[in-house]
């Protein structure tokens, strides 16, 4: 597994959004967290990037 990719949180509602940024980054996360409003956004960007996720 790969524990320095991406992480990738689908959440419409902003409030949430921030949380979660704050969450992590209470947490000492260093990786980078991608945001989408709906699962459709996330899918396309999955199927977009050049690399995988691992």
């Amino acid at each position: 597994m790969n524990k320095q990719g991406a992480i990738i949180i689908v959440e419409d509602d902003k409030d949430d959004q921030e949380i979660f940024g704050e969450v992590f980054k209470d947490l000492n996360y260093t990786n980078e967290i991608i945001f989408f409003n709906d699962g459709q956004e996330a899918l396309t960007y999955l199927i977009e990037i050049p690399r995988s996720p691992l």
